[in-house]
């Protein structure tokens, strides 16, 4: 329970900041929102759900809604954020693959557009039990791998778990393949043009925090996922549910660390974080204009003294 607060807080700063700050309120950020918002869901829907089930046994018969919905929320926050995450890396991909085509066609019209596809189908895809597609019945126990049928566990989870992490790590391989070659061809330069400099250390700093982010998703959930096909092993399935409770409190706590990612790797959000929790809310309005360029600077020339 103590995941709760610390996932709400620190996402709640990060989706405050994006939106109070006009310097970061890019459209690459909107990717960061919407994966904000998925950690919520998880903070705010998910995990308690979960301890309402499981401080409670006796409420995992007869009630299919509550049941279905619990699964549900499993599937969206997991999905939301695995979906984002991909959506990031494609991002980054195509900002350095396709500097040009994407200056063009990056506008809020477009990145609205994806994320509204994302989240349709993520809704879709959870929301699919609570339509239908289960086994649940009045005298069975509420069980994520008896109540939903094993195709939709291997379509909802293993599936689009392993296609969007081959999907993503593939891109990842390119993207820093790419930075590597045009780190080598500035560097084989007499005189580097500033721009081509500032755009490939502006780059690489997106996608060295998307990759972390990534990175850190994927060390979290994985242990769950592999934890999960024991429930159809002969191995005792009071064992395979402490495991599966252990494994799973490990990948819920993957929601609480984003915004902790953010402030250690961009100096933006950190002053950010700190402006935000410094001024009384009725005062963030007033944050919005060159507060955040200023206090960059600030902080850049005491580094600089020390």
């Amino acid at each position: 329970m103590l995941y709760i607060p610390l996932i709400i807080f620190g996402n709640f700063l990060v989706v405050a900041s994006i939106c109070v700050f006009r310097r970061l309120r890019t459209l690459t950020n909107c990717f960061l929102v919407s994966l904000s918002v998925a950690d919520l869901l998880v903070g705010l829907v998910t995990i308690p759900l979960y301890a309402f089930f499981y401080l409670k046994p006796e409420l995992r018969y007869g009630h299919r809604e509550a049941c279905l919905a619990w699964f549900g929320s499993v599937i969206l926050g997991c999905g939301a954020s695995l979906f984002n995450l991909l959506v990031i890396v494609l991002d980054r991909f195509l900002s350095i693959h396709c500097p040009f085509w994407y200056v063009r066609q990056k506008n809020g019209r477009n990145v609205a557009v994806a994320l509204t596809i994302l989240w349709t189908y993520v809704l879709v895809l959870s929301s699919l039990p609570l339509m239908g597609w289960n086994h649940w019945a009045p005298d069975k126990q509420c069980n994520f791998y008896t109540t939903l049928p094993k195709a939709y566990v291997v379509l909802a989870a293993y599936l689009t778990v392993a296609v969007c992490t081959v999907a993503s790590s593939i891109l990842y391989a390119k993207i820093f393949a790419t930075v590597l070659k045009h780190k080598r061809k500035i560097h084989a330069q007499t005189v580097a043009g500033k721009q081509e400099r500032q755009w490939l250390e502006r780059e690489v700093k997106s996608t060295r925090l998307s990759a972390v982010i990534f990175l850190l998703f994927i060390i979290f959930w994985s242990p769950y996922f592999c934890v999960g096909p024991l429930k159809y092993s002969s191995l005792s399935q009071e064992i395979v549910e402490i495991i599966k409770n252990a494994t799973l409190m490990l990948a819920f706590a993957n929601s609480m660390v984003n915004p902790v990612v953010y402030s250690l790797l961009q100096k933006k959000f950190r002053t950010a974080y700190t402006l935000l929790l410094t001024t009384r809310f009725t005062q963030w309005y007033e944050l919005s204009g060159n507060v955040l360029v200023r206090e960059e600077q600030n902080t850049s020339q005491m580094d600089q003294t020390v």
